[in-house]
């Protein structure tokens, strides 16, 4: 199952599974039918959802609980049967399934570029958007899946053939030594516990791979582990020697961190689950002999600023970094025992208040049982052949395989459930969990003795709801085996000593940072310290490597002069070279600045002529236009007096043809008011044309004139209208009075 990989549709379906919740495996079973289903484009048969579920995920689930769980599925109107009876997620589902995804994309496209961010800051020469890829596929999806194998390992009591993690160092072991240090940071900053985006891509393939899993678990488990929360267990936790330095905070931060999350878990659950975390007389021993042996390393070491600043730059165990971070803070020289002697004269009450308590049983018949000597020896000779270079020693092994021992004894003889145990040890040595996978291949009991720190926060969802706390301690577990380096005594031990000489010198604390890390990380010296333990000679060998270093400083001291030298004559010949451009540049300045001002002097005297033809054109269309106005003002007068003395002519000619009779004045005056009245209709339509003429003031006087003639003319004509009735009605009374 580690090889299998989850296609992100199946991730964002079952991602969000909660294990503290009734029901979690019928949901689980229901998320991997709604998987196969949408992988076969949305519609398949029920026949083949079992043989879709071995083929996709290698799982075999009753066929009794398939039918079962697609029967709720229909009937909660998720699926629907078609015609021909295959099975078709609804649309509505279809919809939400493609945002969920849709919402997994966008997830992982943030992820990817927090990711390719801090490759690039941290490690320039490599190209980041390169480096996602195997990161993700080599090294964090394949840890965890073995997280989720591990949990499933420990909730079914089955062993698994998980491949020992030894995946970082293989990671690291694909780049140059000078970028793996970069290149720890940048993961280390990227499994940030606080970074929601981070949590929600790990945890979400985290919990799918565990849902996956416990696909093959049998009826009886699935029902014990359906039961938990109604039975809380008890666990007593013996804490490892790697992971009580993070209880200590003698390690790294974000191991510190991520140990203080694990204790607060474990009392937010305190109500639900019992969780106890103790150390052996063993470990305390083991732990007292690795900081006495920092501390006897250090012992009479002044270490002054620019050395512990020299010291931080090479590989060190958590616990020497510790030290020389704490005197580089104080700014002044630090005794290593002033500085470790809490540790060692006070450790029990230190560790009890981190809460972790002291089991305070003897255990010394284990070191003197044959059978368990023989394991040792046996496990040495493994470690030695195994790992020639950096195998345990001797005390190491003493110390994981009694332990483990002890733990195997408390509990009972036989178990029928991973919760009957009790007692188990939580580490983050990954050759202490081989050892204890190995251990178990050759046992009926399967149950895991030792646990990695995530596979037991993986436990505890079985107790406690997804919050953020519990995803950040989750998360944080994830970054315990990037800080746990491979510790190397010797070399350890050969730096302590040059630091130590080199400490001697009175003006140590004037050397260059620079120099002193030169000298730390010289080879050749280091191999001729570890070949030698008189002092005198040390202090010859060290001496003669800062001769050497200052004289390859010196040389390159030289080399740099002489290049500045250099430098210096062609910035010079380039000045000068740049005076006479700039001289140039100058006069072309000036010769520009002539010509922009000629410019400017023939644009103003352009504008000048413009404004000078603007004001002609302005006089000649004002001239133009009086003489229009004049025009069309005499048309008008013309064209009226041609009216006025037409219609007079035509008026005279009539009186003179005509001889006049009876009533002619009084017909002639009505003719002459007919006249004047069109004459003055004529002059105001002729003057209303033209808006010039409308507002001439003699148009306006004619307008006032016609006026004056139209009551004129009303005045005749109801003269004249009044003459007619009064013929008329006396010719009428007359024509009476004849009868």
């Amino acid at each position: 199952m580690a090889s299998l990989v989850l296609p992100r549709e199946v991730v964002s379906l079952i991602h969000h599974i909660e294990l503290n919740k009734a029901g979690w495996w019928n949901r689980g079973v229901q998320k991997l039918i709604l998987s196969v289903v949408w992988l076969s484009d949305g519609t398949l048969a029920e026949t083949e959802l079992g043989p879709q579920l071995r083929s996709v995920f290698h799982v075999n689930v009753d066929p009794t609980k398939v039918a079962e769980q697609v029967k709720g599925l229909v009937s909660n109107g998720t699926l629907v049967r078609l015609a021909d009876g295959k099975l078709k997620i609804t649309e509505l589902v279809s919809r939400e399934l493609e945002q969920g995804i849709q919402e997994a994309e966008q997830i992982e496209t943030r992820t990817r570029a927090k990711f390719i961010d801090l490759m690039g800051r941290c490690c320039p020469l490599l190209n980041p958007a390169d480096e996602w890829k195997p990161f993700n596929e080599e090294l964090l999806l394949p840890l965890v899946r073995e997280v989720g194998a591990r949990t499933y390992e420990l909730v079914s009591g089955s062993a698994l053939n998980i491949e020992a993690t030894t995946r970082f160092p293989k990671f690291l072991g694909r780049y140059p030594g000078e970028q793996r240090q970069g290149l720890r940071t940048a993961i280390l900053s990227f499994l940030d516990p606080k970074d929601s985006d981070v949590r929600s891509y790990v945890l979400r393939h985290l919990n799918a791979y565990f849902v996956v899993e416990a696909g093959n678990l049998e009826a009886q488990t699935i029902e014990s582990l359906a039961g938990l929360t109604e039975r809380p267990p008890s666990f007593k936790i013996f804490v490892d020697t790697n992971f009580l330095f993070s209880f200590l905070e003698l390690h790294e931060n974000p191991s510190n961190e991520a140990a203080k999350s694990l204790v607060e878990l474990t009392r937010q659950l305190s109500k639900k689950v019992s969780c106890k975390f103790y150390v052996s007389p063993l470990t305390m021993d083991e732990t007292k002999r690795v900081i006495r042996s920092s501390s006897d390393l250090l012992q009479g070491l002044p270490v002054p600023p620019n050395l512990a600043e020299a010291a931080l730059e090479v590989n060190l165990t958590g616990v020497a970094q510790k030290f020389f971070e704490f005197s580089k803070k104080m700014a002044r020289p630090v005794q290593a025992a002033d500085y470790f002697r809490p540790y060692l004269s006070d450790l029990i009450p230190i560790l009890r208040g981190k809460g972790v308590e002291l089991f305070n049983e003897p255990m010394d018949s284990y070191g003197t049982n044959q059978e368990i000597v023989d394991e040792i020896v046996s496990q040495l000779d493994y470690e030695r052949r195994r790992f020639p270079d950096k195998c345990k020693t001797y005390e190491q092994l003493r110390h994981d395989i009694i332990l483990w021992h002890v733990v195997r004894i408390k509990r009972p003889a036989r178990l029928e459930s991973p919760l009957e145990a009790t007692f188990w040890i939580v580490t983050v040595d990954y050759r202490f969990l081989g050892y204890d996978s190995f251990k178990r291949k050759h046992s009926e009991n399967q149950i895991p003795v030792c646990l990695h720190p995530s596979a037991l926060i993986q436990m505890l969802q079985f107790w406690i709801p997804r919050t953020p706390e519990f995803e950040e301690a989750v998360l944080g577990s994830f970054r315990w085996p990037f800080l746990f380096q491979d510790f190397d005594p010797d070399a350890e031990r050969v730096t302590s000593r040059i630091l130590g000489v080199l400490a001697r010198f009175e003006d140590v604390s004037r050397f260059p940072t620079e120099v002193i890390t030169s000298v730390l990380v010289n080879e050749a010296l280091r191999q001729q310290m570890a070949a030698t333990k008189d002092v005198q000679t040390e202090i010859e060998l060290v001496k003669t490597a800062l001769v050497e270093e200052n004289e390859r400083v010196r040389t390159e001291l030289c080399a740099k002069t002489e290049e500045t030298k250099n430098l210096t004559e062609e910035v010079a010949a380039k000045g000068a070279e740049n005076e006479a451009l700039k001289k140039q540049v100058d006069e072309e300045k000036a010769r520009s600045a002539r010509l922009e001002h000629q410019l400017e002097e023939g644009e103003a005297s352009r504008d000048e002529v413009e404004r000078r033809l603007k004001e002609v054109e302005r006089r000649l269309e004002r001239q133009e236009s009086e003489r229009k106005l004049a025009v069309a003002r005499w048309t008008f007068l013309v064209r009226w007096a041609a009216a006025l003395v037409s219609l007079l002519a035509v008026s005279v000619l009539a009186v003179r043809l005509l001889r006049p009779a009876p009533g002619f004045w009084r017909t002639g005056l009505l003719v002459w008011s007919l006249i004047l009245f069109g004459w003055s209709w004529f002059a105001d339509r002729s003057g209303r044309k033209d808006d010039r003429v409308r507002e001439w003031p003699p148009v306006i006087r004619l307008q006032e004139f016609r006026r004056w003639v139209f009551g004129v003319l009303a005045l005749v004509v109801a003269w004249r209208a009044l003459e007619l009735v009064g013929s008329t009605f006396s010719d009428w009374l007359q024509g009476l009075r004849g009868r």
